[in-house]
């Protein structure tokens, strides 16, 4: 990824700075495949399984889509007549490039997880347990 595209997200959470349960991502990651409304967008948080049955408050989830939205990573369009739950929400092109700096940045976590795991594994190993 260019240095350019890189600094344009130096402060979104898709650098990194937002990992614990993985909402951002897995928002932009359900709405690639074509719009959704918030509603079914919190059943399928609640259906992965990082979240085991307990999807993220359903208002905090709101909000989120509403700075993602103010971050320009979505446009969302009121159905006439409908509450904001019926609010359709759909991928911009620069949410679509969050969603790869998110792949970029979870892979870099992967690799640094995996070479701590290999370390302590070694260390285990290597040394005596003192019963």
């Amino acid at each position: 990824m260019p240095m350019k595209e890189l600094l344009t997200f130096m402060n979104c959470p898709c650098a990194g700075s937002n990992l614990p349960r993985f909402v951002h991502p897995i928002l932009l990651g359900l709405l690639a495949d074509g719009p959704l409304h918030g509603y079914l967008l919190l059943q399928r948080l609640e259906a992965m399984p990082q979240f085991q049955g307990n999807a993220p408050d359903p208002a905090g989830v709101y909000r989120l889509l509403k700075q993602m939205e103010h971050d320009g990573l979505l446009h969302g369009t009121q159905e006439p007549g409908r509450t904001a739950s019926r609010r359709l929400f759909s991928l911009t092109e620069r949410g679509r490039a969050c969603l790869l700096r998110w792949m970029d940045t979870l892979e870099q976590h992967q690799a640094s997880i995996s070479r701590i795991l290999n370390f302590l594994r070694g260390a285990s190993r290597s040394r005596p347990s003192h019963s």
